[in-house]
């Protein structure tokens, strides 16, 4: 039952698993059907329902006030006269206001609340003013949680529902369930399942009767399920087992004043009016020391006790949205419902009541009742005026035996649990059902412990899963991929030869010490075994952040690299600016030479591992020149028909005769030679194409801008924004789309839109200094038409051409998947 807490609503969408729970336990109510108006018989079973259900709750709380508190056993009536007026009053509030359809709850832990204050209150007040501090303290301690209630909700604070994992939120709800059979246990013994097991043989045989009992008529109220289905089945079992209950001591000649003297119906339901507490407070006032209520140990434990309230409350208002039926596929406003209980809570505190929540349990119980409107609220709360102000009615509830009530609230959670372990064992996996399970006891025995375990599991649970989703990814050599640069056959060759001598890995995801010695380890497994590597890229593309000693470790890894024997040159590329400032000041400190530093996508990297290699592998290494450095060589001087032979020579190889002659010579008029320094742009992306370009000698490189569908953003609260920290797939910077180089044909596709139409797709810059023939479309078009079998040749290549840069406009930058073929 996954809690997610917004601003303004909570959507339940009607498909969902946990919306199929709240469909069995309302199979009356049909889809699309506004089920918080539409009047239902079962409505009118909240006026013996709810009394049956919630009186024995007040009875049980008071309980644990008075079983901590021998002086207060003489006003166990008067207490629980004010538990009924809490209960009264936040019923109708809630009926007014509520968007759900409940309750009020009291919870026990108000209860244990409640005893440990009377205990620490002894020594400054006499057993006979405990009463009147007891009444204050639990109506100024209702107050408190209701202001607190009412901050939260005014400031948003419920965000931290917004991060409650699904096992956490299941886990929660399970412990509800088990909370709930405890509850029934409670009823019928007068001991929690915890309690009845680990008392064996210091808890008397009379309990564990009293508890076998119990067992005994939840499962015959489970068994009248098979055959009455609907709400009526509840009462039925009341009755059934209160009949069976009144026979079995008739048959056994065993008399009910003998039953109810040990413990087999309710005690302190006594016919006081609804005046004599508030009386007895006004009688006592007087009394009333307020000092008692300012030594440390009170406002610690008033001030913890309502932290763990305000933290806890708000996850039984969130799981109405999912519990009740009435809002599947509606929304349901949290902070709404937080501010109505906390006024709530304001309100009955200044009528010195106990606080109230939300109550899961009774919706359960009516929805499986078959209530569908907000109706049967407000009859409970006004069955329940009436317990509270016709004091006689609270005696006739004595006739019901305890395990009815018992077995009636354990069958309830036995069910309630069985359906949520069943989805959530069909939406998640067997390892997060364990997580389920574990919170789900741990919440058994502490709702605010069984919270933090299971948020501190599942975060723990997560750094794990996380960790086995980072580090290497991805790996190939230059046989698997290769840039986006057009070589020339041998040096492509020359690649082909080499090209296991460079590896590159793709890293994803926070990189923290424990991922960086993975990856650093793999890396060497790898060198290890593969002798002939000599150049290393790790790619960062996609990884946010490396912490410090991270960093450190993989610096250290690229020192060690190029300190062996036989050096393994290192590039770390696509590094986040953050990042990249990281590892220099790590180069720095550790005086690390030769480690390369791209800050752009790993397809840089390729092609300066690319050149390295040509560089260190080729005959001609020793005059070559890498990318990096500008030539100094004046470039050759070459004549229009020399170059026009160069450019058919690429165009139609093997081909050349008497056509291309003529085209060569109806040509040479309209071309031109231009020399272009390094840097310097040769045409911009959108401007006019008018002429086919022919790289002489040098490099160029085509780039375009990004589209709609790249450098999408993405949440960037794990980066500094205010920085400029994005991923380098982020950037809204320019598209690498190819590396050329001499003999290289740019314009084949601007050539095909025909005159006056064409615009440059991409913009070209010279990488270092160029020479380059320019081609006017018009001429050659022109000369082209003049001799169709050379123009039919030429068409054919530059449509080849033309397909292959298109293919590239539509990729974005990254290595391309090589293939011998």
């Amino acid at each position: 039952m996954e809690v997610l807490a917004e601003e303004r609503s909570i959507p339940t969408p009607p498909c969902s698993p946990d919306s199929r729970l709240a469909a069995r336990l309302l199979a009356s109510t049909s889809a699309g059907v506004d089920a918080s108006r539409k009047f239902h018989a079962g409505d009118v079973l909240s006026l013996i329902l709810g009394p049956l259900l919630l009186v024995p709750f007040a009875v049980a709380f008071v309980g644990v006030i008075v079983s901590s508190n021998a002086s207060l056993q003489a006003d166990f009536p008067l207490l629980l006269s004010t538990v009924m007026m809490s209960q009264t009053v936040g019923t109708f509030c809630y009926w007014a206001f509520s968007q759900t359809r409940t309750c009020t709850n009291i919870d026990l832990l108000t209860a244990a609340f409640l005893a440990k204050l009377c205990i620490l209150l002894r020594p400054f007040v006499s057993e006979r003013d405990l009463f009147v501090h007891l009444c204050i303290g639990q109506g100024a301690f209702s107050v408190l949680v209701g202001l607190c209630l009412c901050l939260l909700a005014r400031v948003d604070g419920m965000w931290y529902l917004r991060f409650l994992p699904y096992t956490v939120s299941s886990g929660f709800v399970t412990g509800i369930g088990l909370l709930i059979m405890d509850g029934g246990f409670e009823l019928g013994s007068g001991h929690g399942m915890k309690e009845l097991v680990t008392g064996v043989g210091s808890i008397p045989l009379l309990t564990y009767l009293h508890a076998s009992a119990t067992v005994l008529a939840g499962g015959v109220i489970l068994s009248i399920t098979h055959v009455i289905h609907n709400g009526l089945r509840l009462p039925v079992g009341l009755g059934v087992v209160t009949l069976l209950v009144h026979g079995i001591a008739a048959l056994l000649g065993i008399d009910s004043s003998v039953l109810a003297s040990n413990g087999f119906f309710i005690e302190g339901l006594t016919a006081d009016p609804w005046t004599a507490s508030w009386g007895e407070l006004a009688a006592r006032f007087h009394y009333l020391q307020p000092s008692a209520f300012l030594n440390t140990p009170v406002l610690s434990l008033t001030v913890s006790y309502a932290v763990m309230h305000v933290i806890c409350w708000p996850f039984y208002a969130s799981a109405l949205a999912e519990v009740d039926m009435s809002w599947v596929g509606k929304t349901m406003s949290i902070r709404t419902e937080i501010m109505v209980m906390g006024a709530t809570n304001v309100l009955v505190g200044f009528l010195g009541a106990v606080p109230c929540c939300h109550s899961i349990k009774v919706l359960v119980v009516m929805q499986d009742a078959g209530g569908t409107s907000k109706l049967w609220s407000l009859l409970l709360g006004v069955s329940f005026a009436l317990l509270y102000f016709l004091s006689d009615l609270r005696v006739q509830l004595s006739a019901i035996p305890r395990c009815a009530f018992g077995g009636l609230v354990s069958s309830l959670g036995f069910e309630f649990i069985r359906s949520s372990l069943a989805e959530s064992r069909a939406r998640i996996a067997p390892a997060e059902l364990r997580f389920v399970l574990i919170t789900a006891v741990v919440t058994y025995f502490d709702v605010l412990t069984g919270l933090c375990f299971g948020l501190s599991a599942v975060a723990v649970f997560f750094i794990v899963e996380y960790a086995g989703m980072t580090g290497i990814t991805r790996q190939a050599s230059l046989d698997e991929v290769r840039s986006n640069m057009d070589r020339p056959n041998d040096e492509m060759s020359l690649l082909d030869r080499f090209g296991d001598r460079v590896t590159v890995f793709w890293l994803t995801g926070y990189i923290f010490f424990g991922c960086a010695v993975g990856v650093v380890e793999e890396v060497e497994a790898f060198i290890e075994q593969k002798q002939t590597v000599r150049y290393i890229v790790i790619d960062f593309e996609h990884v946010p952040a490396v912490d410090a000693s991270g960093v450190h470790y993989l610096t250290n890894f690229a020192s060690q690299c190029m300190s062996r024997d036989v050096p393994i040159r290192v590039c770390f590329s696509g590094m986040v600016r953050r990042l990249r400032l990281a590892v220099e000041s790590a180069v720095k400190s550790k005086c690390v030479h030769g480690l390369k530093l791209d800050a752009h996508l790993a397809e840089e990297a390729i092609s300066w591992a690319e050149e390295e290699l040509i560089a260190a592998y080729s005959v001609a290494s020793i005059t070559r020149r890498t990318s990096t450095v500008v030539p100094t060589d004046p470039l050759p001087e070459t004549s229009p028909y020399r170059a026009l032979e160069s450019f058919f020579a690429v165009m139609v190889p093997n081909r050349l005769g008497p056509d291309f002659a003529a085209v060569v010579s109806r040509l040479v008029p309209a071309v031109a030679i231009h020399k272009v320094m390094i840097g310097e742009q040769l045409f911009v992306e959108g401007s006019a194409a008018l002429e086919l370009i022919f790289v002489l000698h040098g490099k160029v490189v085509l780039m375009r801008s990004q589209r709609a569908d790249e450098g999408c953003k993405l949440p960037t609260h794990h980066l500094n924004k205010e920085k400029g920290d994005v991923f380098v797939f982020e950037e809204r910077s320019p598209v690498l789309v190819q590396h050329l180089s001499s003999k290289a044909v740019i314009g084949a596709a601007e050539y095909g839109l025909g005159k006056g139409k064409a615009v440059w797709s991409t913009s070209c810059t010279a990488s270092c200094n160029c020479q380059v023939l320019t081609i006017p479309f018009a001429n050659l078009s022109v000369a082209l038409e003049e001799t169709p079998s050379a123009g039919f040749a030429v068409v054919s290549r530059l449509a080849q051409l033309t397909s292959a840069h298109l293919v590239r406009l539509m990729r974005k930058s990254e290595p391309v998947p090589f293939s011998h073929a």
